[in-house]
């Protein structure tokens, strides 16, 4: 970086409205969002305020860059570690290529061992994954996306350009893309109930916990935080952008996913159950029936780690494997416990929303 440039501690309160600047010039979206990103993200994260770095142009004192790292928990090997995300990220684009990009992420990472964290973590775009990973993160790898397709519309619409002759062709193709699915077979156990709940309760907190010890390297998980990672609490979150669905054994949660609708598409953020195969063929075989009931054309499903009965299943209920262009980037302070590698896809549970940005 050129002397042009200097990288400080940002204050997301005293700083808000140049970080907004920032924000609008390089992010997708009305600056309203934005405006509750920022207040989601810095101002009330049950984990703690995230540390914060800033670049200024020395010549004119303007904002031109910024990268943050977010608190939060990993647990490994059953162990809780302290650890952070990596995010918002953005550099305007007259300062980039010798610009502070590098030095702001080389700030975060100097950062990990002064506050304490075992290790970062991210899922920066195709753009940034060249810098972070310049700045000592390592690739992990790419996530695998398990797509199925509940219609013949997605694949209709490739080829044919006329949406009404589309529309037509996906509606007689229909019963054949349903009518060979596994889930066509399932027939719920009286031991299970199925429910669509608003907000995670303490029935959730057993799951969570077989989670812990048995997943792999994997995000904390418990009720307060998930509320309010999925918006089902805060003032910034607009109600109904993600839904849960759970499969209910008596008192306790057996397993759940947790998704958006993106057009036509469900897009599952979160999936944790027993590994127990009539508990995650109930799963599976409950959340595609209703999928299909609500007209959804395919459900979309971002996972990396190693394989597993979940990935088994997946795979026989129809689900189709294919790359994401979205990795896992990890950056580690000295020797996680019991001596897992985290710079290993196969030591991790990780989904779409474990990266919340």
């Amino acid at each position: 970086m050129s002397g042009r440039y200097s990288i400080v501690c940002g204050d997301p309160h005293a700083d808000r409205l140049e970080m907004l600047d920032l924000a609008v010039r390089n992010r997708p979206g009305p600056r309203s969002r934005l405006e509750a990103k920022h207040v989601k993200y810095y101002e009330s994260n049950p984990l703690g305020a995230p540390s914060l770095f800033l670049a200024r142009d020395n010549e004119s004192g303007n904002l031109v860059g910024m990268a943050a790292l977010f608190p939060t928990t990993l647990w490994i090997a059953g162990e809780r570690v302290p650890a952070a995300i990596g995010g918002d990220f953005a550099v305007d684009e007259g300062h980039r290529g010798f610009g502070p990009a590098l030095a702001l992420q080389r700030a975060t990472v100097a950062a990990l061992s002064e506050r304490g964290m075992k290790c970062a973590y991210g899922s920066p775009n195709q753009n940034s994954e060249l810098v972070v990973a310049r700045a000592g993160y390592t690739d992990v790898g790419r996530l695998t996306r398990f797509i199925k397709l509940l219609s013949a519309r997605p694949v209709v619409e490739r080829y044919v350009r006329r949406p009404r002759l589309a529309s037509l062709a996906a509606g007689v193709a229909r019963p054949f893309v349903s009518i060979l699915s596994r889930e066509r077979l399932h027939r719920r156990s009286g031991r299970f109930s199925v429910e669509q709940p608003e907000r995670f309760d303490k029935r959730f907190s057993g799951l969570w916990e077989l989670a812990r010890r048995q997943l792999g390297v994997t995000t904390e998980r418990n009720a307060e935080l998930l509320n309010w990672r999925y918006a089902k609490t805060t003032p910034a979150g607009a109600p109904g952008t993600y839904s849960i669905f759970a499969l209910v054994e008596g008192d306790e949660v057996a397993g759940y996913l947790v998704y958006r609708m993106r057009d036509d598409s469900r897009l599952v953020y979160d999936i944790v159950c027993r590994s127990d195969r009539p508990v995650v063929d109930a799963l599976l075989s409950e959340f595609i029936l209703d999928a299909r009931r609500s007209k959804a054309a395919s459900i979309d499903l971002g996972y990396l780690g190693p394989a597993n009965l979940l990935t088994e299943r997946l795979r026989a209920f129809g689900f189709l494997q294919r790359t994401a262009e979205n990795g896992l980037l990890v950056c580690s302070e000295g020797e996680a416990p019991s001596g897992v590698d985290l710079r290993k896809a196969e030591s991790w549970y990780f989904t779409s929303g474990d990266t919340d940005f």
